[in-house]
């Protein structure tokens, strides 16, 4: 009878565990996805841009899940009218990510079914220059030298002007 017991007891142990290990390999790849987004932002192929569905995506599934739960808490206590809308909030998630991501795609397979759009060269532009110290120190002094310059201009045409010479 106790060895029946502590069967039991490691048995929900390791269910425990392996439920820890599966949601935190879900965040993992959640994070890895949103990471691959933030990543490729900037492709200039326009067709493999999806980072701003992508991120549509994300957000659809945590207002998703959100709202599933919500409604599963609130109704606990009627399993098949549960059952039936957590059903409905899966297939709407699943529906509405796959949408967001292939829709475009196919959207401009139909634009251009040929294809013969100018290829782009798949590259990761910098998502903004920083300005070094040096860079900025060299863009004040030619600042500094336009300046200058525009002065000596302004006065040679004062001087211009007044000698009455045209152009």
């Amino acid at each position: 009878m106790k060895n029946r017991a502590r069967n039991k007891k490691k048995e929900e142990g390791e269910e425990e565990e392996e439920m820890k290990t599966r949601r935190l390999s879900s965040k993992r790849g959640r994070a890895f996805g949103c990471f691959l987004a933030w990543e490729t932002r900037h492709v200039s192929i326009p067709a493999l841009n999806d980072s701003q569905y992508i991120g549509m995506s994300v957000y659809n599934v945590v207002i998703m899940c959100v709202s599933g739960a919500a409604v599963s808490f609130i109704i606990k206590d009627r399993p098949t009218q549960s059952f039936v809308i957590i059903g409905l909030f899966i297939v709407f998630c699943t529906t509405i990510t796959l949408c967001l991501v292939f829709l475009p795609k196919i959207i401009q397979l139909k634009r251009n079914p040929k294809g013969d759009e100018s290829r782009v060269r798949a590259t990761l532009r910098q998502s903004a220059k920083k300005t070094t110290k040096f860079e900025f120190a060299a863009q004040r002094e030619r600042m500094k030298a336009t300046c200058e310059e525009n002065r000596n201009l302004r006065t040679l045409l004062e001087q211009v002007g007044r000698l009455g010479l045209s152009f």
